[in-house]
């Protein structure tokens, strides 16, 4: 498997599925994503054109990417995002380094996870000048 070096290079070669939500689905990219070597993950989120109200659709999901992209800039963990055409469906992304597993993933019990909460709380505020609310 090669490292994509484009958006439809990681479309068609994305990995297993991460995680889902209400905006969209992550995908692991595991041998990076374009001069960035290490692991990353996909996320993408789709206006399909038969949509209800696509145009408020498109708005919102337009204003969360733009909103994540800022985020993740100031967190060192942005690696592309955008727009493309996909057949009938208009495909927003967000290209991101992948910062680890899921503490679920890993055996961690949820105690175990909030036990870490308060120093990663710290880090960001520190590093990244980040107060979580």
């Amino acid at each position: 498997m090669e490292r994509p070096l484009t958006i439809s290079k990681a479309l068609e070669s994305k990995g297993e599925v991460l995680g889902r939500g209400s905006m969209g689905i992550v995908y692991d990219l595991p041998m990076g994503f374009g001069t960035y070597e290490k692991r990353a993950v996909l996320k993408v989120m789709s206006i399909i054109n038969n949509m209800p109200d696509r145009s408020k659709g498109k708005a919102l999901i337009a204003s969360f990417v733009t909103k994540e992209a800022r985020n993740l800039i100031q967190v060192e963990q942005f690696l592309a995002w955008g727009y493309q055409s996909v057949g009938r469906n208009e495909i927003y992304y967000v290209v991101m380094k992948h910062m680890g597993e899921r503490g679920d993933k890993v055996g961690l019990s949820m105690k175990e996870q909030e036990q870490y909460l308060p120093g990663t709380v710290e880090k960001y505020r520190q590093k990244h000048h980040i107060v979580h609310e």
